[in-house]
């Protein structure tokens, strides 16, 4: 978990301290009650260390809001990293307090860097000190671009109406490099406990605060969880429609409901060490999402959700989520796909009040930019319109694709995001892995996998699966030296072996190799291991004392390199000697000429009915030089994570430049009930005599039927295991 700290805590005291006329009892909602936010989240700073998740907050709330019919896109400002600078937040407030009167509601999110300094003019802390929240432009040694206590109250008070303030902030020690966690405060700020809070302030009208933690507190942020702690609640509680937060069932989730959601669920997983607050300064609850309809006719796009990036020719699954917030039922709504403002495909359908309808679209073409967008026509009487589409940008390329390991204690990508913006700058598609174990289907379609500094071991099955990628052609980069026997476990395959040692320094002693072009110096500055290499590996870096700093090796298909010091690509040393341009280099070299895959399955279509026949496609190459006996495994997997092995082929052997594709009709049984959802054919290649697993596909498709019990899909077993195909070269 990513380290925060709550403190901006005592500006909010100044926030409820004016006088608000309007206290709206018992819901603080009427007919009239329009909604109006200005959402929050800054990851990427301009000047002062970066965090993690802290944008996937605010995207994540704005979404979820949107998929209430109280919430309107055109009432709404998302701010994110660079939009997100102290003069834009400003306008935003000021935008908000222009539009709202005395029965709307507002709600300010921010979730990002804050921080505290000595207080100033009006003197009004009694602990001492002002706090801020840190917009984009934060400096590292001035407040000047820091919203103060002072300025947001002298902002949001004035406001009319009732307001909803969420925190999910971030304040740490100091400007400090840590393994895991990268924090920002000014320098020389330590973490204190803070007097002057809310208690004072919280019988004052017109303002429900909640905060991620409690002011004495750190707050976090989670790589597994992918926002922080208290937000990722915050938006579980209220997602779908009406979410678990609705303890009441009326079918509005007010903020102090989604408070005591969010609130025991954060405490537990932080064991205790985060606890969220509330302030609330209104007469009863004040409601933040409502499932009950504010229009007549109202059709929305609710969520869309495709890919980011695909190969040219690959089909791609859309799919989008229509709702229905209208009060009556809606009939031949037609639902189009656009692809750069040209619609290539449309559906019809018909939806209930407060029905929401999944709409599915399959699309291919060649490489390039495209904007996807489906659009759902807007009825008779239907006056809003705002939200009857929804776009995403897809990018068709066959761009390298890298997947940077964030399990097993590895250090935190955002500790090498020059090394990143540089890979992303030359074309390539960098990702990031979250959970374990590591399995094939995770490093399936990636072609390097880096893992920065792992402290944790990685099991049997997880090096033989990392192992078995390498060998069908993928490019492993293995970066540390704090756990040696680590690192050997998944490099001494191929030949590499880490031993402890303490050298490193500015070096040219470098062995000619496509890792090194243009590499005259290397600079390693604090490694505590270095490396031993033996056949098939090369040692092509070493510094002044003969230590092997850099090894490359190459193993069946696949390539290996090996760095004993992590900081030499991290942020803080990649702009020494020519560090910056071994970075490209090794990802260059990892990843190779972009080729064919050793076991390549598609479909001929992304949605299917039962009774349907699914053309699955299998090719079979051997891009490498080295010939294997190998054999073929099919199966499949349905929506419930059961599956079976549909068969096994003969064993055949595969010679360099062997080349096979076969087409077989895959029938959908219609004698039973099929479950609706996603499936899953997965193919493998394993070595004859060993097993070891060599290369492994999979092809998704759905399949659009009623929901299902478990119990019916036995028979799905049944039926599948009398299709038995073999593979055999002709």
């Amino acid at each position: 978990m990513r380290r925060k700290t709550i403190v901006f805590l005592i500006c909010i005291a100044l926030l409820v301290s004016g006088t608000v006329s309007d206290v709206i009892g018992a819901e603080v909602k009427t007919e009239d009650t329009e909604y109006y936010a200005v959402i929050v989240g800054v990851a990427d700073y301009q000047y002062v260390s970066d965090l993690s998740y802290t944008d996937d907050d605010a995207i994540d709330m704005y979404n979820t809001l949107l998929s209430y019919p109280n919430w309107k896109p055109t009432n709404i400002k998302l701010l994110i990293d660079s939009e997100a600078t102290k003069a834009n937040i400003t306008a935003a407030i000021n935008w908000m307090a222009s539009m709202m009167d005395s029965d709307d509601i507002g709600l300010f999110f921010f979730s990002g860097h804050g921080t505290y300094s000595t207080d100033i003019y009006p003197y009004d802390e009694t602990d001492g000190d002002d706090e801020y929240i840190c917009p984009y432009d934060s400096l590292l040694y001035s407040y000047a671009n820091d919203i103060r206590d002072d300025e947001l109250d002298s902002l949001m008070t004035p406001i009319n109406g009732t307001k909803i303030v969420i925190l999910d902030t971030c304040f740490s020690g100091g400007f400090i490099k840590t393994d895991k966690n990268v924090t920002k405060t000014k320098p020389g700020v330590l973490k204190k406990e803070i007097k002057d809070d809310f208690a004072k302030d919280i019988d004052k009208a017109g303002f429900v605060v909640l905060t991620a933690s409690d002011d004495w507190q750190y707050s976090y942020e989670d790589s597994y969880l992918e926002n922080g702690v208290f937000t990722y609640y915050v938006v579980e509680g209220l997602s779908g429609f009406p979410g678990p937060a609705d303890t009441n069932a009326d079918g509005n989730i007010s903020a102090e409901e989604t408070y005591y959601y969010a609130m025991p669920l954060t405490v537990a997983y932080t064991y205790g060490d985060q606890i969220p607050q509330i302030y609330d300064g209104v007469t009863g609850d004040v409601t933040l999402v409502s499932i009950h309809p504010v229009e007549d006719h109202d059709l929305a796009v609710t969520a869309l959700n495709v890919s980011r990036y695909a190969e040219p020719g690959e089909t791609v699954a859309i799919n989008a989520t229509i709702t229905n917030f209208g009060r009556g039922p809606e009939n031949n709504v037609t639902v189009e796909l656009l692809v750069n403002g040209s619609v290539v495909d449309s559906t019809i359908l018909s939806l209930l009040s407060l029905e929401s309808s999944i709409v599915y679209f399959s699309w291919s073409t060649t490489e390039g930019t495209y904007n996807i967008s489906v659009y759902v026509h807007p009825v008779p009487n239907e006056t809003y319109i705002a939200n009857n589409m929804k776009s995403a940008t897809i990018r068709i390329t066959y761009a390298v694709k890298v997947l940077f390991d964030q399990t097993h204690d590895t250090d935190w990508i955002g500790s090498y995001s020059k090394w990143v913006a540089d890979m992303e700058a030359a074309g390539y598609i960098v990702d990031e892995l979250y959970h374990e174990p590591i399995t094939a289907s995770d490093l399936a379609g990636y072609d390097v996998f880096i893992i920065p500094q792992a402290r944790d071991d990685y099991s049997s099955s997880e090096i033989s699966v990392i192992q078995s990628w390498v060998n069908g052609g993928g490019g492993l980069c293995v970066i540390g030296d704090n756990c040696p026997s680590i690192y050997t476990d998944l490099t001494d395959f191929a030949g590499i072996t880490w031993i402890s040692g303490r050298y490193g320094g500015y070096t040219s002693d470098i062995t000619p190799h496509p890792v090194t072009t243009g590499i005259s110096t290397a600079y390693f500055g604090a490694p505590i291991s270095e490396l031993m290499v033996s056949s098939p590996a090369q040692d092509i870096i070493r510094d002044n004392y003969g230590s092997v700093m850099l090894a490359v090796s190459e193993v069946g298909a696949g390539r290996v390199v090996a760095i004993a010091d992590e900081q030499c690509l991290d942020d803080w040393d990649i702009d020494e000697a020519d560090n910056r341009v071994l970075g490209m280099n090794i990802i260059d070299w990892l990843a190779g000429p972009v080729g064919p895959k050793m076991i390549d399955l598609t479909t001929d279509k992304t949605e299917y009915q039962p009774g349907d026949v699914v053309m699955l496609t299998i090719n079979i190459t051997n891009p490498t030089n080295d010939t294997y006996r190998v054999y073929v495994e099919l199966g499949i997997i349905w929506p419930t994570g059961d599956g079976i092995t549909m068969f096994r082929s003969e064993g055949f052997y595969l010679t360099p430049g062997f080349s096979v594709e076969r087409t077989m009709p895959m029938p959908i049984p219609d004698s039973f009930i099929v479950p609706s959802g996603s499936y899953e054919y997965w193919g493998e290649l394993h070595d004859y005599y060993t097993d070891q697993l060599i290369a492994r596909d999979t092809a998704s498709f759905d399949v659009t039927r009623r929901s299902t019990t478990y119990a019916e899909i036995a028979d799905l077993s049944s039926e599948l295991t009398d299709v038995t195909y073999y593979i055999t070269p002709k």
